[in-house]
């Protein structure tokens, strides 16, 4: 007698939505029933995403459409996203303000859940990784508040904070990383 939402992944081969074009550009389902209950929802995982840049981008164009495209077959969405540079796991990923546009847009989106993958199981993760759950906190709960200089208003503040007295030499260091990478 709970109510609940049973979701389906779509991950690695999975990640294209049954949909086909139509003449105006629009996307329908390959098939009407392929359109989920009202209690069922999709987990789309696009881990082929270049995370450097956003899904506003045309590097992550397919990634977008295809969100686009599983928003046609259910009404309840969750994005996992990732901010980790898997290749090279100890070695900071430029993802800092790209999530902050990736959350922007699942917001437009309607996702339900977001959940942003970094390096959750080190126990001293690299790369200002408490920088990143900071701005996606805050994103987190209002898309809006980076716009208009937010971000580095937000960035501003954490330093200030976070290092305390540190924090100006803490910010240089992190720009530099960012301007290198």
């Amino acid at each position: 007698k709970r109510d609940f939402t049973l979701y389906l992944m779509s991950y690695h081969k999975f990640v294209e939505p049954p949909v086909v074009k139509n003449s105006d550009g629009t996307y329908t389902p390959n098939d009407p029933s392929l359109v989920c209950d009202e209690d069922v929802g999709v987990i789309y995982a696009p881990i082929g995403a270049s995370y450097t840049h956003s899904f506003y981008e045309s590097q992550n164009a397919d990634v977008a459409t295809n969100m686009r495209n599983w928003a046609t077959l259910s009404d309840h969405l969750y994005y996992w996203l990732y901010e980790t540079n898997f290749g090279h796991y100890m070695i900071p990923h430029d993802s800092w303000t790209t999530s902050v546009e990736n959350l922007r847009f699942a917001y437009e989106w309607d996702a339900d859940i977001v959940m942003i993958q970094g390096q959750h199981n080190q126990a001293y993760a690299t790369g200002f990784t408490a920088l990143k759950v900071y701005l996606n906190s805050v994103a987190g709960q209002n898309v809006n508040a980076m716009n208009d200089g937010g971000y580095q208003r937000a960035v501003n503040s954490f330093f200030a904070n976070y290092y305390g007295k540190g924090g100006n030499e803490m910010q240089q260091l992190f720009e530099e990383l960012q301007a290198w990478m």
